[in-house]
């Protein structure tokens, strides 16, 4: 299974993304706030979590750290994607997995997404 938790307090981009991500062959669950985010690993068990930076008051990146502290979320990949380029060279101090910029390049996202599923890249 391709399971992939998309966090995000852009409604707009939730939809799109999960549209997409969807037709990649995908099950994507989302959240816009941090409140349901915990709630959301436990029932959904993603197998890669698509983590905005600047949530409505949050920060991903303590978001993110967490995660990667806790027994139950550790092992779960991690995967910021933010406009910010700044913070493209920051996101191993706060135990991501990786950073994606945005606006995401749909390939490279699936892409990915693909290799944190475990799914081989096509021949």
């Amino acid at each position: 299974m391709k399971k992939v938790l998309v966090v995000d307090d852009d409604t707009d981009f939730l939809g799109t993304i999960k549209s997409i991500l969807t037709d990649y062959g995908f099950i994507v669950d989302t959240v816009d706030s941090q409140d349901d985010i915990y709630k959301s690993i436990l029932i959904f068990n993603p197998e890669v979590i698509l983590l905005d930076i600047y949530l409505n008051g949050a920060d991903g990146r303590n978001i993110c750290r967490g995660l990667k502290n806790h027994f139950r979320t550790k092992n779960i990949p991690v995967i910021f994607c933010s406009g910010d380029r700044g913070l493209r060279t920051g996101y191993v101090e706060y135990m991501a997995d990786e950073f994606i910029q945005k606006p995401l390049e749909i390939p490279l996202l699936i892409e990915r997404l693909n290799h944190y599923c475990n799914i081989p890249p096509p021949q």
